[in-house]
């Protein structure tokens, strides 16, 4: 949050309109506190991004995120330490862990949880579903 603070902020206090379309974009470096078990918002869709969401999250041994659906949005999960499962309402529970990626389509109602010995560390990105019409053509 503190990025999008150090941008947003100045337009606001210049009496300016926060320009929220894609050319208004910039690429833009985040650094990450790994040492960290804290929560780290990283983007959370306008004006940092267009519709994409994302957050570093640390779960210590036996915790879990919490059974949530990812509704109109789909979602890849990086594990960048520790063990655990990935259980998918009505459906599998799948193993992940250090160098695994996980993919959750939309409409997919899932739940992460650590089951090693230290804690579970990943990334989640979940960006929205275009509508069909507005698919960009393969």
């Amino acid at each position: 949050m503190v990025c999008l603070t150090w941008m947003v902020v100045p337009l606001i206090l210049a009496g300016q309109a926060v320009d929220t379309s894609v050319h208004s974009l910039k690429p833009r470096v985040i650094l990450l506190n790994l040492s960290s078990s804290e929560y780290q918002e990283l983007f959370h869709g306008a004006p940092g991004t267009v519709a994409m969401h994302s957050g570093l999250v640390t779960l210590e041994t036996g915790q879990s995120v919490g059974t949530h659906n990812s509704e109109n949005y789909e979602e890849i999960i990086v594990f960048l330490e520790g063990e655990g499962e990935l259980q998918i309402t009505d459906g599998d529970t799948l193993q992940v862990g250090y160098g695994a990626i996980a993919y959750c389509p939309p409409h997919t109602e899932h739940n992460v949880i650590s089951t090693g010995t230290i804690p579970l560390k990943y990334i989640y990105v979940a960006a929205k579903v275009l509508p069909e019409e507005a698919t960009p053509p393969e």
